[in-house]
């Protein structure tokens, strides 16, 4: 039930960013001009989609750090 609820949740998100994308481009190319309105559509678009990617990264490693190391095999080492 979880993932369901996690699936709606990037959806939804996936859609309202688009809808932002599109929303700041034709607002700044109706003031600024083409070419500004692209390299502002490509900012709002990537900003959000790499500072997820910085988190997804530090929340992976912060779980790798918490598991118990184990070798290849799946033996567990000791801590000392």
């Amino acid at each position: 039930m979880s993932t369901v609820i996690w699936l709606i949740v990037s959806i939804a998100f996936l859609i309202g960013h688009t809808l932002e994308t599109v929303w700041v481009y034709r607002d700044a190319r109706k003031f600024k001009g083409q070419k500004y309105a692209v390299e502002a559509a490509i900012f709002v678009f990537l900003f959000p989609v790499v500072g997820l990617i910085f988190l997804m990264a530090e929340a992976e490693s912060t779980a790798r750090k918490s598991r118990p190391e184990t070798t290849a095999e799946g033996i567990l080492l000791e801590s000392t």
